[in-house]
């Protein structure tokens, strides 16, 4: 009897509390601004205590073990609920590559204040983990462009990926087939002037024909025609 109570009272808290939202899948950082702005926005009735933090890629991190060189203003601020705070992030040093992007994580709890209603129940503080890539302003090669410099190869049973590129890329599937092909591997995030060789599934010839879907900074998918080295 008891685990049914227990039970019915977590799916009430999950219904009734909708929860501080982030705008963005990911940031972009331009080397060129002072910050960047990032919207959180409580898409719930109840006021919400939010803390937040950049990590350098640890996701055990806390604000007091972080050696990120950057700086989240405001780092800790309310917001009531259906309302919505803007967070400035700062860059504290110069000394991040200028030729490559960098990546690292910015970290949002939302500690859900307690009511009248909710004193009595589980609190539970909730962890928003996004990437933010510093993009320095000085590269040569738009964006965009990046998915085409990317090459794939095969190897026995592994892939190997290459990107040329100072940019970060994020292939989030490989497929052969059409849209509903399961995808060969993984997710896997390529860094700036590296290989990768990742093991996949499913049959694969050299010569044949694969799609990339990537991820671009909006966050969106975007399809690139490769051929298998």
């Amino acid at each position: 009897m008891r685990t049914g109570i227990l039970i019915i009272l977590l799916l009430c808290m999950q219904a009734g509390y909708a929860g501080v939202v982030i705008n963005t899948t990911r940031m972009i950082y331009p080397g060129n601004q002072e910050n960047a702005e990032i919207q959180l926005t409580n898409s719930g009735d109840m006021p919400s205590l939010v803390q937040s933090w950049v990590d350098e890629g640890d996701i055990n991190s806390s604000p007091e073990t972080s050696s990120a060189p950057f700086m989240v203003v405001p780092p800790v601020t309310r917001i009531a609920g259906g309302g919505g705070q803007q967070l400035k992030i700062r860059v504290l040093t110069n000394s991040l590559p200028r030729d490559r992007e960098s990546v690292f994580y910015l970290n949002v709890v939302d500690i859900p204040a307690k009511t009248a209603t909710t004193s009595n129940t589980l609190q539970f503080a909730l962890r928003t983990r996004i990437k933010l890539f510093y993009r320095p302003d000085d590269l040569s090669l738009p964006p965009d462009d990046v998915p085409e410099q990317i090459s794939v190869s095969l190897s026995g049973e592994t892939l190997i990926l290459k990107n040329p590129s100072p940019y970060y890329f994020t292939l989030s599937a490989l497929v052969s087939g059409g849209d509903n092909t399961p995808s060969h591997i993984s997710t896997v995030m390529l860094a700036p002037y590296s290989e990768r060789r990742v093991a996949y599934t499913g049959q694969l010839s050299a010569g044949e024909s694969v799609t990339l879907i990537s991820i671009n900074d909006k966050g969106r998918n975007v399809r690139t025609e490769k051929k298998l080295n």
